[in-house]
């Protein structure tokens, strides 16, 4: 925002691949095009996911401790405690650090520093092979580009991580053709209402929805504890995205701990216990109260401060 009054004369603001508005920036605050940014339409988009809100036992089990990437323009010393059944979001802007979190959470990219504790003991992952032997779980942003693997069987797919688990590389290229392969993609089919004719058939011919619920089972075979979903409902419709809030909220009710990205700001509010704001590379705001997590209030924090 200082950015934009600093160089231009007239801004136009985009929502949805169209011109909501535009003017000159001199009469217009920050506060106005904040509110023309965030829009009021999709307020009940995501209506009935508060319904049944898990009881939180307070019991912090999965901390950050002063975590640093090695660039460290990408994440700058966060801390952030979730308690067991909790769903904490991460909220900002495209490139302010919250996917980079997650990759140094998950041991994708190098950490110069900080600590990572499941349980009250260190875990801080080497490598995503070393997350999820300690109980970790990541479904990516780009299902296609590093969430299945696209020559598979929905079976084979939801296979992979457990193998992994058990006997790392080697162990899951082993292990597609076990005996119980079937019968637990038969279970998770079941259990996540999978769309599909067969857990044989190749993964690609599923739609976004479907395949998204592929990769949440693939990951649930390996009985993460803590599982971090990034934009989770991106490319699927309306009704999906409601069977994976639910999901979500299920497993939180189970004793998970949830870390959701979501660049969807009704769904991050609907779906979160709280909500983390980054700006920048660094934790801004955690906002506990209800009451504060509006969308004004969260493009508050996410936004650059002048």
């Amino acid at each position: 925002m200082a950015e934009i009054r600093r160089i231009c004369d007239r801004y136009t603001v985009m929502k949805d691949g169209s011109s909501v508005c535009s003017g000159i920036v001199s009469d217009v605050s920050n506060d106005d095009i904040v509110r023309l940014m965030v829009g009021r339409e999709l307020q009940n988009r995501f209506n009935a996911m508060k319904e049944n809100v898990s009881n939180l036992a307070h019991e912090t089990v999965f901390e950050v401790r002063n975590v640093t990437s090695r660039d460290r323009k990408k994440v700058r010393d966060i801390s952030f405690s979730v308690c067991r059944g909790e769903i904490l979001g991460f909220a900002g802007l495209v490139g302010s650090g919250r996917t980079e979190l997650m990759n140094c959470l998950f041991g994708v990219d190098k950490r110069a520093g900080g600590e990572i504790r499941l349980n009250g003991k260190d875990i801080s992952p080497r490598s995503p092979l070393d997350a999820v032997k300690k109980g970790m779980a990541y479904i990516t942003e780009s299902r296609r580009d590093n969430g299945f693997f696209p020559n598979f069987s929905i079976a084979q797919n939801m296979a992979i991580s457990r193998s992994l688990k058990d006997g790392g590389y080697k162990g899951a290229m082993g292990l597609f053709h076990e005996v119980d392969e079937q019968r637990t993609a038969e279970n998770q089919r079941e259990l996540l209402a999978l769309k599909c004719h067969s857990v044989n058939q190749n993964i690609t011919e599923l739609s976004g929805g479907n395949q998204q619920k592929v990769l949440i089972s693939k990951w649930l075979c390996c009985c993460p504890e803590v599982i971090i979903f990034d934009e989770p409902t991106r490319g699927i419709d309306v009704g999906a995205k409601a069977e994976i809030y639910k999901v979500m909220r299920q497993l939180a009710d189970d004793g998970k701990v949830i870390l959701m990205v979501s660049s969807e700001l009704p769904e991050i509010i609907t779906v979160c216990d709280r909500i983390a704001v980054f700006c920048e590379g660094r934790l801004t705001q955690i906002l506990t109260n209800r009451d504060d997590m509006s969308e004004e209030e969260i493009m508050a924090w996410a936004l650059p401060q002048e």
